[in-house]
């Protein structure tokens, strides 16, 4: 028997009808977990409807019979935010990952590794987002007079004191997989992605030069890669980078198609704000991936 799950990601300003549409498909699938993959909610963009649209999901998500993982991405923030205290129930169906005791999960016979958050050194610091380093511990953290984070490439003048952020340190991930007998079986759920090099991969996103020039670049990150290749990691599945939505690859950066059974597999599963989600289905060390829309 397979394992199926279902991932949705990158839904920022949510239409939660359309979620709950998407997860109603899922459950045709069969589904034995659903994984809401990162910038699951913009908090910036905070509302009545935001809040208890949310909460009034989770309710409904702890009434289905399979499990879901959250884990937060770029756009959730900590400080002044209510997403926090929306995911503080206690549910032995829905997990929210930065909570949990641990990175690592078992569904069927496959470990399901997650690495939350996304780096934020390009982008802006004052929105105190969930982000990765290399040279932190994992944990909550104040910025004040005394701190010092210049080793993660952000200038201290743009944070406000008493700013609180979180960080997830990316070698979670190679501790954990290190503990897996059988890496072939194990799945990285991570919003963002490894660094790849060609422009189809699954971690290009379009920057525009100028009003008649965008450029595909490649944003994954490199310490990811690193930690990837060492551990032997081969099936990763991402967010974050929409011009790359439902793309798919091996580690080679060669195209596996929808359906198609691998050994391998890099794949950007869901822009849900184009209604854009995703299946994959494992079976012993194979994997094979669906592109859902609404």
């Amino acid at each position: 028997m397979t394992t199926k799950i279902g991932i949705i990601s990158d839904l920022h300003n949510p239409n939660f009808e359309s979620l709950k549409k998407a997860v109603e498909i899922l459950k045709d699938e069969s589904i034995d977990a659903l994984v809401l993959n990162g910038d699951i909610y913009e908090s910036k963009l905070e509302s009545p409807y935001m809040i208890n649209g949310f909460a009034d999901f989770l309710k409904y998500l702890r009434e289905q019979d399979f499990m879901t993982f959250i884990q937060p991405g770029h756009s959730e923030t900590v400080s002044g935010s209510k997403y926090e205290a929306i995911l503080g129930f206690n549910s032995s169906s829905v997990i929210y990952v930065p909570r949990a005791k641990q990175r690592a999960f078992k569904v069927g016979d496959y470990h399901l590794l997650f690495l939350p958050g996304a780096r934020i050194s390009d982008g802006d610091p004052s929105r105190n987002v969930f982000f990765l380093t290399k040279s932190y511990q994992t944990g909550y953290y104040e910025w004040g007079p005394d701190s010092n984070f210049s080793s993660l490439g952000i200038l201290s003048d743009n944070w406000r004191e008493g700013t609180r952020f979180a960080i997830f340190n990316i070698e979670d991930i190679r501790t954990y997989a290190k503990k897996i007998s059988d890496i072939e079986k194990a799945v990285l759920f991570s919003h963002i992605s490894p660094r790849f090099s060609t422009d189809k991969a699954i971690d290009v996103s379009y920057r525009p030069l100028n009003n008649l020039l965008s450029l595909p670049l490649n944003y994954g990150d490199i310490d990811l890669k690193e930690i990837i290749e060492d551990t032997g990691i081969n099936k990763v599945i991402t967010g974050h980078y929409h011009d790359s939505v439902h793309r798919a690859h091996d580690g080679k950066e060669e195209p596996i198609e929808a359906g198609e059974w691998s050994k391998e597999l890099f794949f950007m599963a869901s822009y849900m704000n184009q209604n854009k989600f995703g299946l994959i289905e494992l079976d012993g060390d194979k994997i094979r991936y669906y592109k859902l829309k609404l």
